[in-house]
């Protein structure tokens, strides 16, 4: 039986379709990353299940226990589901200790528990300070960690790290998805950032236009997506007209970067922009007014003009 199942559910405003026909499960434990460009639907999801807003019909059971349905509607308060934000939300008046202690409800039975994430979050040196007087990072560490005390049913992350800087990012991304799994805890997490979702979740589902449009792990989505609009979140993929390439195909093309060659081939193309890349450099290239990118040793001078080749055997077709 799985922790989360949601059945037909819907929900539209006015003229917008915000969830059109949601069926999903989702096991214990397992993490699942919501995914898709603004307005997606995405965060109306997250709503739904939370209770902070109604779905005009469908089903969301949590644990056996229907807390949305026909004539049904518990309120958000009574779901034992916990939202961690972007903002922390920690009382600004209270020390450290004192905003985790409110997790506990003055249940002290707690402590070993308690002390034992204090340990793991590395946060010990931690309790006597205020909210304002440690980082960002620090601060969802905290978030997090009061969140783990409240022992919820599910755990909805809305864009936890866009307010991070990169670094702290990844050491988050990182330590969130380590204690998240360690406490076999069912979570939701929303995001636009691809980053987030190959880091942290078991599972991606890719949303448009209030639909699951895809539904599968990371590594499927970014080497076998299945549509344009799949390719274009990723962004890993020169997603293109096929004509100048001497493909023959009545629609868009998908070709990886690591599928062009360059210095080889009969194909001709102009440098428009070289960044670096690590150890390579991103060579950015026009063709009949496209634009499309690959990877390369070497950094090529602007408005060069290059030969190139693409494995056609490696061409996604839309």
């Amino acid at each position: 039986m799985p922790n989360l199942e949601i059945l037909n559910l819907n929900k539209n405003y006015k003229d917008v379709v915000a969830c059109h026909n949601i069926n999903l499960n989702i096991d214990l434990g397992e993490i699942v990353c919501l995914i898709g460009e603004s307005g997606c639907g995405k965060s109306t999801l997250l709503k739904l299940i939370s209770g902070f807003e109604y779905a005009d019909s469908g089903d969301i059971i949590l644990n056996e226990r229907k807390i949305v349905g026909d004539k049904t509607f518990v309120k958000p308060e009574d779901r034992n589901i916990s939202i961690l934000f972007q903002e922390h939300s920690l009382f600004p008046h209270l020390t450290i200790k004192e905003n985790l202690e409110l997790a506990l409800k003055g249940n002290i039975n707690d402590k070993s528990k308690y002390q034992e994430l204090l340990s793991i979050s590395n946060i010990n040196e931690l309790e006597s300070r205020y909210p304002h007087q440690i980082s960002g990072g620090q601060q969802q560490r905290v978030a997090l960690m009061r969140t783990l005390l409240l022992k919820p049913d599910l755990i909805l992350l809305d864009e936890p790290f866009s307010n991070l800087d990169e670094n702290t990012k990844n050491n988050l991304r990182t330590y969130f998805r380590k204690v998240l799994k360690d406490s076999k805890l069912t979570t939701i997490l929303v995001t636009h950032d691809t980053q987030d979702a190959a880091i942290l979740a078991d599972r991606i589902l890719v949303m448009k236009e209030g639909k699951i449009i895809s539904d599968n792990n990371y590594n499927i989505l970014y080497t076998k997506p299945n549509n344009e609009y799949v390719s274009k979140l990723f962004k890993n993929i020169n997603v293109l007209k096929p004509d100048p390439f001497g493909i023959k195909h009545n629609s868009l093309i998908g070709i990886f970067p690591y599928s062009i060659k360059l210095n080889e081939g009969n194909l001709k193309a102009n440098v428009v922009l070289s960044t670096p890349h690590y150890d390579k450099h991103h060579i950015t290239l026009e063709l009949e007014d496209q634009l499309f990118f690959t990877i390369t040793d070497e950094n090529i001078p602007l408005e060069t003009e290059v030969n190139f080749s693409v494995d056609i055997d490696s061409v996604i077709y839309y």
